[in-house]
């Protein structure tokens, strides 16, 4: 055979497998709009905004100490009417209680009910822990100047309650926190780098 340059250059079997493996990765990342992780859109049955504490002691107490919070229930009211809302100061919380958006305790009660089966039948039928919390939201836009929110990194927890009568509880589950791909894939794309 003559020296051909080219075929010094060949790639490896190894290679080519870590080649494949990287383009059948990303053929697996949604980058459509359907992607939550890219498009983060908020519904009343499945999502929680926590307003306090901050999103750092959220993340120490769950991750770096591995201790649970448990979630503030609004009191229980007929009708909140905006006389008294506006003129009620905001409820001291316990050290290690989360504030949500949701004002109203049933709602509050029917959405971490919500997570909590969605959650458990997933872990149950595919052996996948779905529940994260999103510790960060990146806001950006499209070619065509849409925009779009996305979380930054996703802590993944589980909800657990022994009865009825207990109050609910957010845990860490044993996983490493996940930085998204999609976010890296996305941004890749967008400015051709």
């Amino acid at each position: 055979f003559p020296f051909c340059p080219e075929r010094q250059r060949m790639s490896t079997p190894a290679d080519l497998a870590a080649s494949a493996l990287q383009r059948w990765r990303n053929n697996l990342i949604d980058l459509t709009r359907r992607n939550p992780l890219l498009s983060l859109k908020p519904n009343r049955t499945s999502y929680l905004e926590i307003v306090q504490p901050d999103l750092m002691k959220v993340y120490d107490q769950l991750h770096v100490q591995g201790k649970s919070w448990l979630f503030f229930l609004p009191p229980a009211s007929d009708k909140p009417s905006k006389k008294n809302a506006d003129k009620k100061a905001p409820p001291a919380l316990r050290a290690n209680e989360l504030m949500t958006t949701e004002t109203d305790r049933q709602e509050l009660l029917k959405i971490l009910t919500n997570l909590y089966r969605r959650a458990l039948t997933d872990y149950r039928e595919r052996g996948l822990h779905i529940l994260h919390v999103a510790l960060g939201i990146l806001e950006w836009r499209d070619e065509e100047e849409e925009t779009f929110r996305s979380p930054v990194l996703l802590l993944p927890v589980k909800l657990e309650r022994h009865s009825l009568k207990d109050p609910f509880q957010l845990s860490v589950v044993e996983e490493d926190p996940i930085r998204s791909e999609e976010h890296t894939s996305e941004l890749q794309s967008l400015t051709n780098l």
